[in-house]
């Protein structure tokens, strides 16, 4: 009996506790929920993977792909085999109803290479060159003398060639593909190229042809059309040939690199017709008047001597 009565005023002491705080949680009960780590960590993904959830204390753990209406049961580790952008929604619960709050995470599975622009083209200019090179998406993006890319350099979105580049440009997205350029070759060539008529212009009296000076490997082209674009020019060979009357020679160089010099020109009047010389005469009463003229600018002379 005295066991009875004392279980009976223990249970009375806790019903007495109870009642005076009733709003007070009982140190032993479990009212924080689970938290639950998800892996792979990283967003980016060349390839299928494998997704995996994990509690911190025993229960269910629950997810959906892309749909929250789609909740089910993680059993075992996720495979994801299609390409693009896929949500993992998920939370846990621990066997006393504690729930965690809704997480996501974003993953997004791309094998596609960058596609890469470059601008300029490559060749040879007269003044430093700022390369440009954009992609279809976000990349990092390096450049190097080689394939090996041990001498690779990272840049933003250009680089700038005052003397010479040749190698490669390679850019790489967020899932790690990659794209590498062609061999790119660019030179920039400041030296000037040198070309000059023989003779230089002017009015001559007899038949005559007209030659280049050059420096250097250099090519030059000519017309003696005054219309002409430069895309029809004429590479010079051997000696001109002018015709009668007033001709414009333009010209310019070339050189092995595809440098051009500045358009040049020149003009020379070759007239081989002795001017006609007309006579009039104006009698007067006591001497006569001779006048003598051309029909064009010359210079008469003459002599009153037999």
């Amino acid at each position: 009996m005295s066991g009875g009565k004392g279980l009976l005023g223990a249970l009375a002491f806790v019903a007495m506790c109870w009642a005076a705080a009733p709003d007070s949680v009982p140190t032993w009960l479990d009212t924080i929920p689970p938290s639950v780590e998800i892996s792979p960590a990283q967003k980016y993904h060349r390839q299928l993977f494998q997704i995996e959830l994990h509690a911190d204390e025993p229960g269910a753990v629950w997810y959906a792909l892309n749909d929250t209406s789609q909740i089910e049961p993680y059993k075992n580790p996720i495979t994801i085999v299609k390409k693009g952008r896929i949500v993992v929604y998920y939370y846990a619960e621990d066997y006393v109803g504690n729930r965690s709050v809704l997480d996501s995470m974003v993953y997004v599975v791309d094998s596609r290479a960058p596609i890469l622009s470059i601008a300029p083209e490559t060749g040879r200019y007269r003044k430093p060159v700022t390369v440009t090179v954009s992609a279809n998406e976000a990349v990092r993006l390096f450049r190097s003398s080689d394939l090996s890319a041990e001498d690779r350099v990272a840049f933003m979105d250009s680089f700038v060639v005052e003397d010479r580049f040749e190698g490669y440009v390679t850019a790489v997205d967020s899932a790690g593909n990659r794209t590498t350029s062609r061999k790119l070759s660019y030179v920039v060539d400041t030296s000037a190229i040198f070309v000059a008529v023989e003779p230089d212009g002017g009015v001559f009296n007899e038949s005559m042809s007209v030659t280049f000076r050059k420096r250097g490997n250099v090519d030059i082209y000519y017309s003696l059309d005054p219309l002409a674009p430069p895309e029809w020019f004429i590479r010079y060979t051997e000696p001109i040939e002018l015709p009668h009357g007033l001709t414009l020679v333009r010209y310019f160089g070339r050189s092995t690199h595809g440098m051009e010099s500045a358009m040049r020109k020149a003009t020379f009047v070759l007239d081989t017709i002795a001017p006609k010389i007309r006579v009039s005469r104006r009698r007067g009463a006591s001497h006569d008047t001779v006048i003598l003229s051309t029909k064009e600018n010359a210079e008469i002379r003459y002599s009153l001597r037999e």
